[in-house]
């Protein structure tokens, strides 16, 4: 949709431009997990089953939604973009929840060599100018989730 188009500054700086990252979800333990995605997080295309099974993988996207404006100024300073949620939920009532943060940085625009205020999407083959990276998780123990008990 936007590769080829050039964008130019001041004029363009409020239209919005969308970038999705996949992320594949891994249930390595020994139950099901229910999966909760949010802040920017949503399931892969024609995936919606929230449940992942014991040693199976899911795909599912963090998403970025900004103004142009927003992409030059992550393109200069290679800030966060934006960030996903990704909690795991054991099935029973005494279990674990797991809670992850993907993060997204950098920009999906690039400056146009030689024009001043003219920014486009790249095409890389190899080094993508978006990058996301897993924040250690967090777990919290549960002794009775339904009685809100903690251990």
């Amino acid at each position: 949709m936007t590769e080829g188009r050039i964008f130019k500054l001041p004029r363009d700086e409020a239209v919005e431009l969308l970038y999705r990252h996949r992320i594949k979800i891994r249930n390595d333990g020994p139950g099901s997990g229910l999966v909760e995605l949010r802040t920017g997080s949503q399931w892969g295309p024609g995936d919606y089953e929230p449940v992942v099974a014991a040693g199976t993988t899911r795909e599912a996207f963090v998403m970025a939604r900004l103004s142009v404006a927003d992409w030059v100024e992550l393109s200069e300073s290679r800030g966060v973009a934006k960030t996903g949620t990704v909690r795991i939920r054991g099935p029973k009532d005494s279990d674990l929840d797991e809670t992850f943060m993907v993060v997204l940085t950098g920009s999906v625009l690039a400056p146009v060599a030689d024009a001043i205020g003219d920014w486009h999407v790249p095409v890389l083959e190899f080094d993508q100018p978006m990058e996301a990276r897993v924040e250690p998780g967090k777990r919290k123990y549960w002794r009775s989730r339904s009685q809100n008990q903690e251990f």
